[in-house]
Formats: structure tokens, C-alpha cells, sequence
């Protein structure tokens, strides 16, 4: 009696398509795959010789019941790790640009102010003296402080440039400048 080649290899189980057996295939069979076909194969004894010798263990589990090994939860912690590690240095640096605007925009309202007071002021007030002067001043519902210079100078008899620079300690770089002409004449 002759046998063909693929009953020595591929003895009795039948070709299927797309679904596994319900059996239990971990112990006895494996799963062979020849292009479009697959078959269920048992698997052989080791060469011990000893025929009662146990089979092959082979693992076979799907990728749902496996869980994460410990490369692929590692990858997993570092790439949430650069998000978070990302996102927190955006808000920091958001935070400080924030912070440094709304320094600027109060040393912006200081020199106003300090603007439109020596506006208000006669061309002969003593607060209108030639000279540079200086005050320091702390908003209130801040710990801030900022400094508030001016030069008064008397360009001819009947006009008064007055130079106003506004600016925080904590951004000395960033001082507002503002010029103002009193006139003798036009009472402002």
C-alpha cells in the first residue's frame, strides 16, 4: 500500500477556511498554513524514543487573552510620559508669557496715568520742577513692583518736555516710554 506524500505530514484532520477548531489545540495539534489553505496537524513526539514521552507544549493563545509584555508597556509609559512632560512645559511657558504681558500692560496703565495726572497739573506747579524723578508703586492684589521715572525739562520758557518711563522690577528690559509738551501758552 502506497501513501501519498501529504498523508505522511498531514494525516487525517481536514482543511478549513477562516475558523479554528473547538477543540483543544495547545497540547496535540498545530496549526500548519499553506498560502490560502490551513490545516490542523498533531504534532510529534520528541526523538526520545519513548513513545509515551510527552508532546510539544506549544503556547497558542490569542492576542486578546496574551496582555502587554513588558517592552510594549514601557513604550507605552514613555510616550505618555514626552505628552505629558510636553504639555506641561506649553503651560509653564504659557503661563510666564501671561504673566509678562499683564506686566507690561499694567506698566503701560501706570505711565498713562502719571500721563494724563501731569496734564491735569498747571504749567507753573512746583510737581512740574526741572529734574528726573522717581516712585516706586505696588498695585494692589499684587506683590509686584514697579518703578515710575520721569524727566521734566524745560525746552524754552513757554514749553516743558516731560519723559515718563514705566516699567517692573521683575522685567527691567521692558520699560514703556511716553513724551509729553506742556505749553505755557495753550494750557496743556
Amino acid at each position: 500500500m502506497t501513501r501519498k506524500t501529504s498523508q505522511l505530514f498531514f494525516p487525517k484532520p481536514p482543511y478549513y477556511f477562516g475558523t479554528r477548531p473547538t477543540h483543544n489545540i495547545r497540547s496535540t495539534y498545530k496549526l500548519a498554513s499553506f498560502g490560502k489553505w490551513s490545516r490542523i496537524i498533531k504534532s510529534r513526539p520528541e526523538n526520545t524514543g519513548n513513545k509515551t514521552s510527552a508532546l510539544p507544549q506549544e503556547d497558542v493563545k490569542s492576542t486578546a487573552s496574551r496582555g502587554f509584555t513588558l517592552i510594549e508597556l514601557l513604550v507605552a509609559l514613555s510616550l505618555v510620559l514626552i505628552l505629558l512632560v510636553g504639555t506641561a512645559q506649553l503651560a509653564i511657558q504659557a503661563l510666564d508669557v501671561k504673566r509678562r504681558a499683564d506686566s507690561n500692560l499694567k506698566a503701560t496703565e501706570l505711565a498713562s496715568s502719571k500721563l494724563e495726572y501731569f496734564k491735569s497739573l498747571p504749567y507753573d506747579s512746583p510737581e512740574l520742577t526741572v529734574g528726573l524723578h522717581k516712585e516706586s508703586y505696588i498695585p494692589k492684589g499684587t506683590h509686584e513692583i514697579f518703578w515710575k521715572k520721569w524727566k521734566i525739562q524745560e525746552t524754552n520758557p513757554n514749553m516743558k518736555r516731560i519723559e515718563i518711563e514705566s516699567y517692573s522690577k521683575s522685567f527691567p528690559q521692558k520699560k514703556i516710554c511716553i513724551a509729553l509738551f506742556l505749553s505755557k501758552e495753550l494750557g496743556f
